[in-house]
């Protein structure tokens, strides 16, 4: 089992100064202001360019600017049945104009009849650059209840990923099973208090996330627990449900260790910190190891380290060790050559504690012969139903491990094909 435990003794820190990843953090830039609800199949990324929907739920845009009352700020709240009264909300952008509203599960009017359904609305944006293996960031948005809602949830959080996570595979309504991901996904940054039900005051959910390398993708929204109670506070003209308003999303380097994850026996480690020196690092004894900015060692057995920096700030952080794992090991075998009239009659990579795998082969004039994916991935020397050439042929596969899911690895080279 591989383990990284990283204790860090937080300092006050500003982040007004640094970079935002987050391109359009506070939902200023719209195409257009709207004049009613997005609905559903409609994508937020029509009014928001830099801003999509997760699922099949289309997250609404407000704005101050807006000429509508149903998409202006305070708006008016058109319940799902044209029988129950308005309801006239007071809420106000934290900063700016625009704001992101996102309905969740609500009672909904069907068939006569008011019909629980879990419904949900993930807006999700991609960052500016892509996050770096082991380095801290500091996430944060804030939340405020629109004061026309009878319902307060937890599990409002963010969920952080190297691609975009969509799923519009379920159905169109009345299932609005549509509007969630089929898997339950838990978000790195969540918040901790429980049920939101403030509709005063924008509430703040923030964490600190260490990237695992490339993570580009950021969800927000409410991910379900199979065990989460929902709270109604209170029934609003016979409708359960909630809108909670989104404003301020941000995404900051934040000061810190940077360390890998994962340590095989006899693996040279760089350590270092984006913070400010002078740096002392020392072993869990107090003997000085090193005064360099990156200190550099090949791992022989598990130990806690101390990095001392300026205004006598201590990190603590332990590295176990591994002596025996598929980790540590090569993950995948790609042979030089096949025959498909011999013995090894398909070129086919093997791997060790692999998960996912693509392979394509191109001839030596770059045209894509074959591609496939899957742990069973193997070329057996043909395109489309023509037998290639005996000769050289390059393969590019790329896979991803047990050990480390987030990290996708390349290989590249030749292999022959004999007959």
């Amino acid at each position: 089992m591989r383990c990284l435990s990283i204790i860090i003794l937080f300092i006050q820190i500003s982040l007004s100064a640094q970079k935002n990843y987050v391109v359009d953090s506070s939902f200023e830039d719209y195409q257009y202001l709207p004049t009613t609800y997005l609905g559903f199949t409609k994508d937020i990324h029509l009014v928001l360019p830099s801003w999509y929907r997760a699922t099949g739920g289309t997250p609404d845009y407000y704005n101050i600017k807006c000429i509508s009352d149903t998409t202006s700020l305070p708006h008016t709240f058109i319940p799902y049945s044209a029988t129950i009264s308005p309801c006239f909300s007071y809420q106000l952008p934290r900063t700016g104009n625009g704001v992101v509203g996102i309905g969740q599960s609500a009672f909904i009017p069907q068939d006569l009849q008011f019909i629980f359904h879990n419904f949900n609305e993930y807006p999700q944006t991609k960052l500016s650059e892509p996050m770096q293996k082991n380095h801290l960031y500091f996430v944060s948005f804030y939340v405020n209840k629109l004061n026309c809602s009878g319902l307060s949830l937890s599990n409002i959080g963010a969920y952080i990923t190297i691609n975009a996570v969509q799923d519009y595979s379920s159905p169109y309504p009345p299932d609005t099973a549509f509007t969630n991901f089929k898997y339950f996904i838990t978000p790195q940054i969540v918040n901790k208090n429980g049920p939101i039900n403030d509709t005063a005051n924008w509430v703040k959910i923030s964490g600190i996330y260490k990237s695992r390398g490339n993570e580009q993708w950021l969800t927000i929204g409410h991910f379900l627990k199979k065990d989460e109670t929902m709270i109604a506070d209170t029934v609003i003209n016979n409708q359960a449900g909630v809108t909670y308003l989104i404003d301020d999303v941000s995404v900051y380097d934040y000061p810190g260790l940077i360390v890998p994850d994962t340590v095989c026996l006899g693996e040279t480690l760089h350590c270092h910190a984006s913070l400010k020196g002078p740096f002392q690092w020392f072993t869990s004894n107090g003997t000085l190891l090193s005064t360099d900015s990156i200190y550099s060692f090949k791992a022989t057995t598990s130990q806690s380290y101390i990095l001392q920096s300026s205004n006598n700030r201590k990190d603590t952080f332990q590295i176990t060790v591994i002596e025996q794992s598929p980790y540590c090991y090569p993950n995948i075998f790609i042979p030089n050559a096949f025959s498909p009239s011999g013995i090894n009659r398909s070129f086919k990579p093997i791997g060790n504690n692999v998960q996912e795998l693509n392979m394509k082969i191109y001839n030596r004039w770059g045209q894509l012969l074959y591609e496939n994916s899957g742990p069973n991935t193997e070329w057996n020397g043909y395109y489309k139903d023509f037998i290639c050439p005996a000769g050289i042929y390059i393969y590019l596969i790329s896979y991803r491990t047990f050990g480390d899911i987030n990290n996708l690895k390349i290989e590249k080279g030749f292999v022959e094909l004999l007959w």
